[in-house]
């Protein structure tokens, strides 16, 4: 991954083109250094999984084997609203604490699409 660094979400925006136009949903998750750095990109589709059934033990799990100290999630919603559903918010909520307690970050989690995204950091849902 070189000498990438995700500081802000245009940052990641730039690696999450697939994701952006993909006609299923996709979940990806970026595996980040203490200093933002970025170590790997995992994306998984909901052909393969559910992205709502990907529990917060199976995304650490990952940070955990890329040695992250911070991960960045992003989904896309193929029909173009970027607004986070409750899901959504529920999902994240459930992350940010399971990080808190095994020491690994969630920095934000964006919801993308073709046209733009949502921070969660952004409007301060995280």
């Amino acid at each position: 991954m070189g000498q990438s660094f995700i500081r802000e979400p245009i940052d990641a925006l730039k690696h999450l083109k697939q994701l952006r136009e993909s006609k299923v949903e996709k979940l990806a998750t970026l595996f980040l250094d203490r200093s933002n750095r970025l170590i790997a990109i995992e994306v998984s589709s909901s052909n393969s999984e559910s992205v709502h059934s990907l529990e917060p033990k199976v995304i650490f799990e990952r940070a955990i084997l890329h040695k992250a100290d911070r991960i960045l999630i992003a989904h896309n919603h193929p029909s173009g609203n970027e607004k986070p559903s409750k899901h959504d918010i529920k999902t994240t909520h459930h992350l940010m604490i399971a990080g808190k307690v095994i020491g690994i970050i969630l920095v934000d989690h964006l919801v993308v699409t073709t046209k733009g995204y949502t921070s969660f950091r952004e409007i301060g849902l995280l």
